[in-house]
């Protein structure tokens, strides 16, 4: 892989896990089902459904690509070692699961015994017991982003089914267009090795198998035009989430514009990087910090929930009063203070911790 490459999935990844925090950000009250507002249109909730159920929704597929990606490096076809690979996830997967998962239970703990947060905490962490700890500890986890790292330790195990479809071509292509079949039918969701797990991870894996060219696309009006209807869908989805269509025919519609999305903003984004940053060299000032992205992504929750809640609920937006102006503006606000905040204490634990470093980001 070429230094250029490296650094753009570097950069890609950091981009990714800023959006997953914004994805996680979305205030969702009031709600049907996991779809549709029936509290009637307000712009607030128009703008964060826009962004946190659209635009930033590329996020996950852009993970999972790269990982299947980097997974079977170097391509050509060659076959990988699937026995040392998949020991080198324990470490760099599996590990920074479980550690992580205890942290996230010990700060709901710790929250709960403190007044400040105890007053105004999501119901769902409140009322969690010890045995639900326990029994969801791997299929739902209290710090939910890590299902991400159980599925891709998951995937790890199935890799040789996967080299088995995806080394050849024609292989290759029957698998990924069954994928694709399946998960337009999926919902949104976090299911164990679920169809968009194998997917993206799947469609990465070809990519390195069959030495497919990442190169740059050279006429940016084809992007930019991509980029436009990209945003259009997304505008389009969440008027259709807001609007006064009946509840079926809008979940229907909502789903099938959700997956365009995905697809749409996968092409964009890769392709947008080349155009909107370029290459960021290792000596620019803000490259130490796109190697602290892990940092970000395991550990953004459950505390910023906590502190959502508390922020709204003092804000006059809980229950039964809205309040949208100010659950915007905690929206914009919080997710960038967390993400520098988390910045700020991975950079001092990756300086005078090292080990402690290694351990808590699998070596990264």
């Amino acid at each position: 892989m070429s230094p250029v490459l490296s650094r753009k999935l570097t950069v890609l990844l950091w981009f990714a896990i800023v959006a997953v925090v914004w994805i996680h950000a979305y205030d969702t009250r009031p709600v049907i089902g996991a779809d549709l507002i029936p509290a009637g249109f307000n712009i607030y909730g128009y703008l964060e459904d826009v962004i946190s159920n659209g635009l930033t929704r590329f996020a996950v597929p852009l993970f999972l690509a790269i990982s299947g990606y980097l997974f079977f490096r170097p391509g050509n076809g060659a076959k990988p070692d699937f026995r040392v690979k998949i020991a080198k996830r324990v470490r760099t997967l599996f590990v920074p699961f479980v550690i992580w998962n205890c942290i996230g239970m010990a700060l709901v703990v710790a929250a709960r015994n403190l007044p400040w947060f105890r007053e105004f905490m999501p119901q769902y962490l409140a009322d969690m017991s010890w045995e639900q700890f326990a029994r969801l500890f791997v299929t739902y986890p209290v710090n939910f982003p890590l299902w991400y790292l159980r599925n891709l330790f998951l995937l790890a195990l199935l890799s040789p089914l996967i080299y088995l479809f995806c080394r050849d071509r024609a292989g290759a292509i029957v698998w990924l267009v069954l994928m694709t079949v399946l998960w337009s039918h999926e919902k949104i969701g976090t299911d164990i090795v679920s169809a968009e797990s194998v997917l993206f991870f799947s469609l990465g894996a070809a990519a390195a198998l069959r030495s497919v060219p990442l190169s740059k696309l050279h006429d940016f009006n084809a992007w930019l035009a991509f980029a436009l209807v990209w945003l259009a869908v997304n505008l389009v989805r969440s008027w259709i989430v807001f609007g006064p269509m009946p509840e079926e025919e809008a979940q229907t519609w909502a789903l099938i514009l959700s997956k365009m999305s995905y697809l749409l903003g996968l092409w964009v984004v890769w392709f947008g990087y080349d155009f909107l940053v370029g290459d960021v060299p290792e000596h620019s000032p803000l490259w130490p910090w796109f190697g602290l992205s892990f940092y970000l992504f395991v550990a953004h929750q459950p505390l910023y929930n906590i502190f959502r809640e508390n922020f709204l609920a003092r804000l006059g937006h809980h229950g039964a009063e809205v309040n949208y102006a100010a659950a915007f503006a905690v929206y914009l606000v919080l997710p960038a203070a967390t993400i520098a905040g988390l910045s700020l204490v991975g950079a001092l634990i990756r300086k005078n911790a090292p080990p402690l470093h290694r351990l808590l980001t699998g070596g990264r």
